[in-house]
């Protein structure tokens, strides 16, 4: 059994020493895994030591973890993943758990995708390496920024090929078709409409960049927009023949994430539908989802 102890004051835990393999460890609320461990540490037996020793040093788990996305990566000499190659090598992790990209911290909450995708068994991070690839094609450091507000909810999910798992809610006109609640300017597959948008699984459907608004604090603002789940969900409560479907938004297409809805929508300008969601999967309350979430596909 691990041996450990959390201090508290005023009933908040304010430092938590764990002794495990002949080794201390210790962290302070300024660590960024602090509530993952007092929380593992409470929850005891479900959690592998091994685990909660991870959560300290996040930094090895982070270089580990990039290390055999690079020896995978070293292995692909064709194809569009090529030059991930050298960017798996201008990732660097710093002492206190940073991933730093060509000299530049990256956002935190990219170390806690990648520890939470850590948590899941998974010690690959290829998915990972092509997500920041992407990422970090996105011409708007701004939009960059807004994409880091979408990430902290817990419905985040990043697929295979590295782009954002996300979801809207469109009405179904039968023959297996559906369309965009809302009429619109748009191009799906290559054809131009001013109408209501076809959304049908396969379809890739694209504005101007320049035509999304890209300012947060405008709430309606133009623009191809996706959600969490529970946004989506809410979303189409009011249109009786309403479905859900799943999306894939590549990181270099996300212009902004309006604060109006708690960074539950962003605003993209291309996105692929990839299939209906059948009744079964959409979550009944918000608290269902932050339980299905965190998952890497």
């Amino acid at each position: 059994m691990m041996k450990y102890n959390i201090v508290y004051e005023q009933d908040q835990p304010t430092s938590v020493t764990v002794f495990e393999g002949g080794r201390f460890y210790t962290a302070a609320p300024g660590h960024p895994s602090f509530e993952g461990i007092v929380q593992a540490l409470q929850e005891g037996a479900d959690h592998d030591p091994q685990e909660i020793v991870d959560m300290f040093d996040l930094r090895s788990v982070l270089a580990r973890g990039f290390k055999a996305a690079r020896g995978f990566l070293a292995r692909i000499t064709s194809g569009d993943d090529s030059h991930l190659k050298d960017l798996s090598e201008r990732i660097e992790i710093d002492p206190n758990g940073n991933v730093i990209f060509d000299g530049e911290a990256l956002h935190g909450v990219i170390s806690e995708t990648i520890l939470a995708y850590y948590r899941q068994g998974s010690r690959d991070f290829v998915p990972l390496v092509r997500f920041l690839d992407r990422l970090l094609r996105n011409s708007g450091k701004h939009s960059r920024e807004h994409l880091y507000s979408w990430m902290r909810h817990l419905s985040f999910s990043i697929r295979e090929d590295g782009r954002i798992a996300a979801y809207k809610s469109v009405s179904e006109v039968g023959n297996g078709q559906y369309v965009s609640h809302t009429a619109g300017r748009g191009v799906v597959d290559g054809v131009k409409y001013v109408d209501f948008l076809p959304n049908n699984p396969g379809s890739v459907l694209e504005m101007e960049r320049k035509d999304v608004a890209w300012d947060p604090s405008e709430a309606c603002g133009a623009g191809l927009h996706v959600g969490t789940v529970a946004y989506a969900r809410n979303f189409g409560e009011w249109n009786y023949d309403a479905v859900l479907i799943e999306v894939a938004v590549d990181p270099s297409d996300v212009v902004s994430v309006p604060t109006d809805c708690h960074g539950q929508k962003m605003r993209v300008c291309r996105y692929e539908v990839i299939r209906v969601l059948q009744p079964h999967e959409v979550p009944e309350t918000f608290e269902d989802e932050e339980e299905r979430g965190g998952v890497i596909v």
